[in-house]
């Protein structure tokens, strides 16, 4: 019966190191997928990494040099094969996959770590706490992605979103209008209720499912600023409608990076056009701002996109 020694096991482990840093060379090569490759990437750094430490530590264990692959035939490999059959592999495959790779490993160095003692025992114990470090950190990735997997939002369900948030801002500036400082004030504020209120309808009629069955959730609120109990300037319900715009522009931003295709174009273009808008009051309340410091005389409503 051959006896397994540790230089055997230590020479088993270089090797599969490496051999896994190949692996993850390759994979890449196997998805287009930007966010796959440079997990992919990262993982052949690390286990090169681990490579040299596993191979510097048990080398000065035994007090010799690992040469390479003279393996012992009775120690399993740790890599799993079959990679070649996948033709476009996609993030949380990869992520699988790595975490497959980091537990098989684990179980190889906890498996000879018992058969060994002092420092070869040691070293052993100490590589298979690497692996189960990554695998942990990839378990990770895997449990967040799952996660944001079961809130994601359908199109509809974003759109409600806004619409409802929308919808809410109308609802304040119609009760607000009372409290206007002037006339011209208690104009604008009508104008910004209407257009919230309008485009409501209009994005509501982007979304081909019926809104009344989607949960609603406002996309954002106003932050409330505007107190009801004093008069209304100009620039405070300008400084709502910025806000307005500004959080809708993001949260669709944000949404449109959860959609694919035609379905994040519509939040794309709800973003840009909300930007447009937020630039057009930013201008005017610049204006309203100089006009009540006593810079300029000029007051200008912004134009809102249609």
């Amino acid at each position: 019966m051959t006896t397994l020694t540790f230089s055997a096991v230590l020479a088993e482990a270089v090797e599969a190191e490496a051999a896994a840093a190949r692996f993850y060379d390759c994979l890449q090569s196997h998805t287009k997928d930007p966010d796959a490759q440079r997990l992919l990437s990262a993982m052949a750094a690390v286990q090169r990494a681990h490579c040299s430490q596993v191979a510097f530590e048990g080398c000065k264990a035994v007090n010799s040099r690992v040469l390479g692959a003279s393996l012992d035939s009775t120690v399993p490999r740790h890599v799993a094969h079959g990679w070649e059959e996948i033709d476009e592999l996609t993030f949380d495959e990869a992520l699988g996959i790595a975490l497959e790779g980091q537990l098989r490993a684990k179980e190889f160095y906890s498996g000879f770590a018992s058969m060994f003692e002092g420092q070869e025992e040691a070293v052993l114990r100490r590589a298979g706490g690497v692996e189960l470090h990554f695998a942990r950190q990839l378990q990770g990735a895997m449990a967040r992605r799952a996660v944001a997997r079961r809130h994601a939002q359908t199109l509809a369900q974003l759109i409600a979103n806004i619409v409802v948030a929308r919808r809410a801002v109308s609802r304040t500036l119609g009760r607000l209008e009372a409290n206007a400082k002037d006339d011209a004030t208690a104009k604008f504020v009508r104008e910004v209720a209407a257009y919230q209120e309008q485009r409501s309808d209009e994005i509501a009629r982007l979304s081909e499912l019926p809104l009344a069955s989607e949960p609603r959730s406002p996309a954002f609120r106003i932050r409330g600023e505007v107190d009801g109990a004093e008069p209304l300037e100009l620039g405070s319900v300008m400084r709502i409608a910025l806000e307005v715009e500004e959080k809708t522009a993001l949260y669709c931003e944000h949404g449109a990076a959860t959609l694919r295709g035609n379905e994040a174009g519509v939040l794309k273009n709800l973003a840009s056009e909300s930007l447009d808008n937020a630039k057009s009051i930013a201008a005017a309340l610049r204006e309203v701002t100089l006009h009540d410091t006593g810079g300029s005389e000029r007051r200008k409503s912004p134009r809102l996109a249609a």
